[in-house]
């Protein structure tokens, strides 16, 4: 099954959906563009949102989202020996 289909198995899927023109309308849409912007306007007091992108965090934590850069989350892996 693969960790795709057990995840599927177990998630509840929704759709979210914010009109283009006003994702462009915003003042944050010409540094982050499209997919940033919606996720900044779809996420807060919805959804945790992980990333690697420090410029993204800093959008989303701005506006109050829940982020995590997994970057951080690194420190906390166990380490491989040698």
């Amino acid at each position: 099954m693969g960790y795709f289909g057990a995840l599927l198995e177990h998630a509840t899927l929704k759709e979210e959906s914010t009109a283009a023109n006003l994702i462009a309308a915003s003042p944050a849409f010409p540094r982050f563009g499209l997919t940033d912007v919606a996720i900044s306007f779809v996420a807060p007091g919805n959804y945790l949102v992980l990333t690697t992108d420090f410029a993204l965090v800093g959008l989303l934590d701005s506006r109050g989202v829940d982020v995590v850069n997994f970057n951080h989350l690194r420190d906390f892996a166990p380490q491989q020996a040698p």
